[in-house]
């Protein structure tokens, strides 16, 4: 199983609070984002990584642009993120198939009206074997 990520809400600025400004976020509170992930192996023998459903459950203090992120395929680990404008990023490893799988970058945008979230992240396998990818994913707020 690989890991995918979502974030939670980025604010506006005093003209639009709608648009999301760079370095602000709003308070999205608790939020469910679930859609596909697809996984790229680009080196490597990975042990049985495939493509999946998701679903991301974020959690965001009031007054922070950081938040916590679960992941319905690495069962009781949670990822530490932050929100920027529509930037979302996060950081971290799991374990998975007698290994671990570190998330090297992240490249996700949450949508204008906080509905979606996309992207991709890179992640390095290592274990028994190791390997690279990349998942992409898209994600719809529930």
């Amino acid at each position: 199983m690989l890991l995918a990520a979502v974030v939670v809400g980025c604010g506006g600025d005093d003209k639009d609070p709608a648009t999301p400004g760079p370095g602000t976020c709003v308070n999205m509170g608790s939020a469910t984002y679930s859609g596909t992930e697809d996984v790229v192996v680009n080196s490597g023998p990975c042990p049985g990584y495939t493509d999946l459903a998701l679903t991301f459950t974020i959690v965001q203090s009031a007054g922070s642009c950081d938040f916590t992120l679960q992941n319905s395929l690495v069962s009781g680990h949670t990822f530490q993120g932050t929100v920027s404008g529509s930037d979302v990023s996060w950081t971290g490893s799991y374990p998975s198939a007698s290994g671990t799988v570190t998330i090297d970058s992240v490249d996700a945008q949450l949508s204008a009206d906080l509905t979606a979230l996309t992207g991709s992240f890179t992640w390095t396998y290592a274990g028994n074997t190791s390997c690279t990818g990349t998942t992409s994913f898209d994600l719809v707020r529930q």
